[in-house]
């Protein structure tokens, strides 16, 4: 005789893949409360699209069962809302132009520094394919764990997610094609060193620097006031990466332009050549 549940679906915009959760009662494991498989943000499982998992013990009374469901449903009746941010953010983000700013293609060596939550880790990682590396960058055990689970959940095999420094994103000499930091330059308090000794040594000779920030309404103001504000100058940072020996390459005062937040703009720069 069949089990008696129920089956809930939602459309899992991130894989255009179907999710179902199942709650089954079995006669010989009563309250148990099984996945099959995954939604986005899941953390507490291993998760991946066809995958069968089971939540709790075989002893799993029903009553601890319904709290599991609810948890369940909430994250699945919650999920829409995160991914419609995501959907409006590759609406205004322009991936693609940041990509071609980077100068990268299948096979790069890139890092992400400043990573978040990985929004844009995951459309490097997809870009330089197999053959590429992505390193997310990050000092936050927030951030960190959101990285690793976004690999995970993935199956993002070229991400290496790398705990970084105040002063040192700890990446290998001369290593990779480029460089990412969006929304993250004006959190380095140490910046001169994030930048010679860290990502100008990281870059190999002609290797390019992109950043994307939020611009300063006031320019006039100290470094430290435009921090304290989570917005930076793009003439003050063309200024301190020029001093660290980068050639700045382009500058773009309004590359963004978001509804919802002031316009972000975008600094393209390169570690010169030898001879250049």
């Amino acid at each position: 005789m069949a089990n008696p549940g129920f089956a809930w679906s939602v459309e899992n915009l991130w894989t255009v893949e179907r999710v179902a959760v199942r709650f089954r009662l079995q006669p010989t494991q009563p309250g148990t409360l099984w996945l099959t498989g995954a939604t986005p943000g899941f953390s507490p499982m291993k998760t991946g699209p066809g995958t069968l998992m089971r939540m709790g013990h075989p002893s799993l009374c029903l009553r601890h069962a319904r709290s599991c469901l609810t948890r369940v449903l909430l994250i699945a009746v919650l999920q829409p809302g995160t991914l419609q941010a995501q959907r409006d953010r590759d609406d205004w983000q322009r991936v693609p132009d940041v990509l071609a700013a980077l100068a990268i293609g299948e096979g790069s060596y890139v890092a992400d520094v400043g990573a978040g939550s990985g929004y844009f880790t995951e459309h490097l990682a997809r870009h330089v394919g197999a053959t590429g590396r992505v390193f997310a960058v990050d000092i936050s055990d927030r951030a960190l764990s959101q990285l690793r689970r976004l690999a995970e959940r993935e199956g993002l095999e070229n991400v290496e997610v790398v705990r970084g420094e105040v002063d040192d994103p700890r990446l290998l000499a001369e290593s990779l094609d480029a460089v990412l930091v969006v929304n993250a330059y004006h959190e380095m308090t140490e910046y001169e060193a994030m930048l010679a000794s860290g990502m100008f040594t990281a870059l190999k000779p002609g290797g390019r620097l992109v950043m994307l920030e939020r611009g300063s309404a006031d320019s006039s103001r100290s470094r430290q006031r435009q921090m304290a504000a989570h917005e930076m100058s793009l003439a003050l940072v063309a200024r301190e990466l020029e001093a660290a020996g980068f050639d700045v390459l382009e500058r773009d005062e309004h590359f963004t332009e978001n509804p919802h937040q002031d316009p972000q703009w975008m600094l393209v720069a390169k570690r010169p050549t030898q001879g250049s």
